[in-house]
């Protein structure tokens, strides 16, 4: 894993993040502290987001905590960063969960590859050492750039299949319910029909 430093190429143009990598990120398992990808400038849009330390919190009832390997970078995260439409009102919700919660910025992500090491009370499904991937979309500014990700277990998250890497795992969710939603549940996509891709 490594430290990033997410910026925009243009701040008016919100489509093109410049990913640097700018040094190895030790993993400490259950650390008091670990690094997230922080954006405290609402409501301007992002110039740079800030890697910042944050205290690491237990599983509450109900949720497990994954020690983040990979993490997608989507077209939905430059539109949440825009704060302009439907992003806005998203922003405006995640930025008054994350305040009133932590008092902290808000951290963009959706998509996400990570390995299961900790697991809050009622829970059954998941255990420690599973290797997962999925969507999650956090409205409270909880997103999934950053190092662990604490996330309810009833998740959008699967078991990560051993012919997909890390890397290919986290960037398939956004991808897989945008096609599937376009394909299957607007255009009447089944078994029995073919899709001809130009």
């Amino acid at each position: 894993m490594f430290r990033v430093c997410l910026s925009f190429d243009n701040p008016r143009n919100s489509t093109g993040f410049r990913v640097q990598l700018i040094e190895p990120l030790p993993i400490t398992i259950l650390a008091d502290s670990y690094l997230a990808y922080v954006y405290h400038g609402i409501p301007k849009p992002p110039k740079e987001l800030s890697a910042t330390q944050v205290p690491h919190r237990p599983p509450n009832p109900g949720e497990i905590t994954l020690r983040v390997c990979a993490t997608g970078l989507n077209p939905m995260d430059t539109k949440l960063a825009s704060t302009t439409g439907i992003a806005g009102w998203m922003i405006d919700a995640a930025v008054h969960g994350a305040t009133k919660a932590k008092g902290a910025g808000i951290v963009f992500g959706t998509d996400v590859f990570g390995v299961v090491i900790a697991i809050g009370e009622r829970v059954a499904k998941w255990k420690i050492g599973d290797q997962v991937f999925g969507l999650h979309l956090a409205l409270d500014g909880n997103g999934t750039n950053q190092a662990y990700l604490n996330l309810s277990a009833n998740s959008p998250i699967v078991p990560k299949p051993t012919s997909l890497s890390h890397v290919e795992a986290a960037s398939l969710p956004n991808v897989f319910f945008t096609s599937y939603t376009a394909l299957v549940t607007y255009g009447g996509l089944d078994r029995n029909h073919d899709v001809n891709a130009h």
